[in-house]
């Protein structure tokens, strides 16, 4: 007896055509299988703001505690005002190697407009004489565009 042949479909992760060996296959192969997989834990990271790069977690930590130790609002706000000055030097360094990468950059002769971007809000339009654009997003919670013109 020979094995059920079912109809060519298209790969969801990279639309090329494949005869499926299950009824139920969706990728063409192991390949596309991952990376929608990626994609898909990538995306709810993103959607849920939260960092691939967390290490650490505030209920997991809490967790942790919580067998020997109450809860104290008041050392929570300890505890968020230093990791607070923790993220402004940590910020001020990134702002600092990118001040000097951009000072190594030669100016080009353009006339610049920056639009910063919050909470999802749509891009604004270009004007005609916008030919150049820059973007830049690190957490993806706000967004900076700076688009240029020739002078």
């Amino acid at each position: 007896m020979s094995a059920p042949r079912f109809e060519p479909r298209s790969c969801q992760q990279d639309s090329k055509r494949f005869i499926p060996k299950r009824k139920d296959q969706i990728y063409c192969s192991k390949t596309c299988q991952r990376a929608a997989v990626s994609k898909r834990y990538h995306l709810s990271k993103f959607l849920t703001g939260e960092d691939k790069r967390t290490r650490y977690s505030v209920r997991k930590l809490h967790a942790l505690l919580a067998d020997h130790m109450q809860r104290s609002e008041y050392l929570d706000a300890i505890a968020a005002w230093v990791e607070s000055t923790q993220q402004i030097t940590r910020w001020k360094n990134i702002e600092q190697a990118r001040r000097e990468a951009l000072a190594k950059l030669e100016q080009p002769k353009l006339s610049f407009r920056c639009c910063v971007l919050h909470d999802g809000e749509p891009l604004p339009p270009a004007t005609d004489a916008e030919v150049f654009a820059g973007l830049s997003s690190t957490d993806g919670l706000v967004a900076v565009v700076v688009f240029g013109r020739p002078l």
